[in-house]
């Protein structure tokens, strides 16, 4: 099976279940942040996703849910 690396020609948006789950992942980051949590592990079950934020692609990226995860990463 051949390997997906984030910065390939495809997007993001070519997974619809990324952004799904990117979002969701905001979405808990954003109310963990809100209730004054600034260390939080985040887990998925999307490895591509957990690469994608762990490794700092987030940056660059066309999703915006994941430059907003991004972004508040980086205030922690």
């Amino acid at each position: 099976m051949p390997e997906f690396h984030p910065k390939s020609h495809r997007k993001s948006t070519d997974f619809p279940s990324l952004k799904i789950k990117a979002r969701a992942i905001y979405g808990g980051l954003t109310l963990a942040w809100k209730k004054g949590f600034r260390k939080v592990v985040i887990k998925s079950d999307n490895a591509l996703l957990i690469d994608i934020i762990g490794n700092d692609y987030a940056a660059d990226n066309n999703l915006s849910e994941l430059r907003l995860i991004h972004d508040l990463c980086k205030q922690i």
